[in-house]
């Protein structure tokens, strides 16, 4: 067994890269994480650019209806203790 560590990553954090930079900006980080944050090519967890498939999943989750309500549901969550989603598949 390896010594790597698991993470649960956020789907939201992972794939919203300029709310990133924008926060990076304000809280004053510079550096080699800000670098990342700017470059939505590279991952930010672990410095390697994405692949192309994860870009191509990407491009796919843009598409979908539910993309559009994202801002609306972290405003949700950060305005509530609890949120419940109710979703369908297909």
């Amino acid at each position: 067994m390896g010594t790597e560590r698991k993470r649960k990553v956020s789907l939201f954090d992972v794939v919203d890269e300029t709310s990133v930079s924008a926060k990076l900006g304000r809280a004053g980080i510079n550096g080699a994480a800000a670098a990342a944050a700017a470059n939505p090519s590279i991952n930010r967890w672990n410095g390697r650019p994405y692949s192309a498939r994860y870009l191509e999943i990407l491009e796919k989750r843009r598409t979908l209806p539910v993309w559009q309500q994202k801002d609306e549901f972290l405003r949700v969550l950060r305005d509530n203790q609890t949120l419940i989603l109710v979703g369908e598949t297909g």
